[in-house]
């Protein structure tokens, strides 16, 4: 049998990527715009430079979470641990949307030690969840953070008695505020939906 001269007659079997998650891309059109960097080279390395920032702040959320829950010198070993990890501190200088999936995972590691340790239950809980799902919409990989924002919303409504009548409103806040972001986002990018 000769070779194939293309893919063709393979398309049962090859699935085709359409797009990739447009949130980074979205973000990172915004922030050239923002700062009229218009050619390629040089939105190119705005772009390193701005995931260099928001490697820092994954550094800060990562380092905010872990003192709330463990104490500052822990927060400090640990934070200087993932400044040292060659994962982190490589996508720390590429543009692509893997430095901001880092930094949804800091904050939500952070806002999840917060639901853990203070008084406040609605804030952490709804920037979890808004966080999880534009994560989704970030990088695939980030689909676990859908699981890590059904864990805080049960601890959060187990914490704070929302389950009795006295906190339905706030449980219907809740809840109110998550379909309006994922109605959000999905009038946003509604391709990114049909496609996930």
């Amino acid at each position: 049998d000769p070779l194939p001269t293309d893919f063709s007659p393979l398309s049962n079997q090859i699935w085709r990527v359409e797009s990739a998650p447009s949130v980074y891309y979205t973000l990172a059109a915004v922030y050239s715009r923002m700062f009229d960097v218009t050619d390629l080279l040089d939105q190119y390395y705005s772009l390193r430079w701005a995931s260099a920032f928001l490697a820092i702040l994954t550094l800060w959320c990562a380092w905010a979470g872990s003192d709330l829950l463990f104490g500052r010198y822990v927060a400090t070993g640990s934070a200087a641990l993932l400044a040292l990890n060659p994962q982190i501190a490589w996508m720390s200088t590429n543009v692509n949307p893997a430095v901001l999936v880092n930094l949804f995972g800091a904050i939500i590691w952070w806002q999840s030690a917060r639901l853990v340790t203070g008084n406040a239950t609605l804030i952490p809980t709804v920037v979890i969840v808004s966080i999880a799902g534009l994560g989704v919409f970030t990088k695939r990989v980030a689909a676990s953070f859908v699981g890590m924002a059904g864990l805080a919303s049960l601890y959060a409504f187990k914490k704070s008695g929302l389950i009795s009548r006295q906190h339905l409103p706030r449980l219907l806040g809740v809840i109110g505020a998550v379909v309006l972001v994922v109605a959000g986002l999905a009038r946003l990018i509604p391709e990114e939906l049909i496609r996930l």
